[in-house]
């Protein structure tokens, strides 16, 4: 059994209720855990019975209003997660994917693990995830979103990634195709970055702070064996188009900085 998307699409306020004006685009969607479909679920002064909430497609709540109920997504359920850290944006992570370029066969390294985010959306493109945090705490959240969200490619670890040793505990000699960085000091990352990375592989750092992208890029750049491919803010604006509108909502604010660079020898 799945978790569940129950969606309303064109939601009336009052206000347009009560002038028969009907509202288009105004929607709706509520997140189910599959462990919560064996009974009623309430919502917005309204039910849904559980019975309607076995079935695929539409459904009517209490009030004879109708409902849309759909099996949850990979994105849907990533987003539900448990938080120990703020999790990284899809629009960052699926820059990380389209700019690296990993596959099936691709191994990950990761650092700073947080809630698991960026290691869980990585994991379901390539082979194996390792990831470490200095954090108990944080890997515990990590080992719950695990089970969460089903996914068995990814490897947490305690593990400080400014320490070569510590990593080589838990990799021995593998090496990987991507290394993602998310610590607060990045820049002291990289001599176990070196050790670990392939020739041509690829090294992404996310930060929040445009200084801490700039101090990996002054020691990058005087590097022999790093080569700074380009360093990223990744915006994105949504559009309304809905009861004779055609104008921009508000633009997705600052997240953070990406900085991609690649071993070259």
């Amino acid at each position: 059994m799945k978790n569940k998307i129950i969606h309303q699409k064109n939601v009336q306020t009052p206000r347009s209720y009560s002038s028969g004006r009907k509202l288009l685009g105004r929607n709706e969607t509520y997140f189910l855990e599959k462990t919560k479909i064996d009974k009623d679920f309430n919502f917005s002064h309204d039910t849904i019975e559980k019975s309607e909430l076995q079935k695929t497609g539409k459904i009517k709540t209490k009030k004879d209003k109708q409902a849309f109920i759909f099996d949850a997504s990979f994105a849907d359920d990533i987003q539900n997660i448990k938080r120990a850290a703020q999790l990284i944006t899809l629009k960052d992570a699926a820059v990380v994917l389209a700019e690296t370029g990993i596959n099936s066969e691709s191994i990950v390294f990761d650092s700073g693990s947080g809630s698991g985010g960026l290691a869980f959306f990585l994991a379901k493109h390539c082979k194996e995830v390792y990831s470490f945090d200095i954090k108990e705490e944080h890997l515990d959240v990590c080992k719950k979103n695990k089970e969460f969200l089903n996914i068995n490619n990814v490897n947490f670890f305690n593990a400080d990634v400014t320490n070569k040793e510590d990593i080589k505990k838990h990799t021995k000699e593998l090496k990987c195709d991507l290394f993602t960085i998310d610590i607060l000091q990045p820049e002291n990352s990289i001599q176990t970055v070196r050790e670990f990375l392939k020739i041509g592989g690829y090294l992404v750092f996310y930060t929040t702070q445009l200084n801490q992208a700039k101090d990996v890029t002054d020691v990058l750049d005087n590097s022999e064996d790093f080569s700074v491919l380009s360093i990223k803010e990744v915006l994105h604006r949504e559009w309304d188009l809905h009861n004779k509108k055609c104008k921009p909502k508000e633009t997705s604010g600052h997240t953070g900085f990406l900085l991609f660079a690649r071993k070259v020898c």
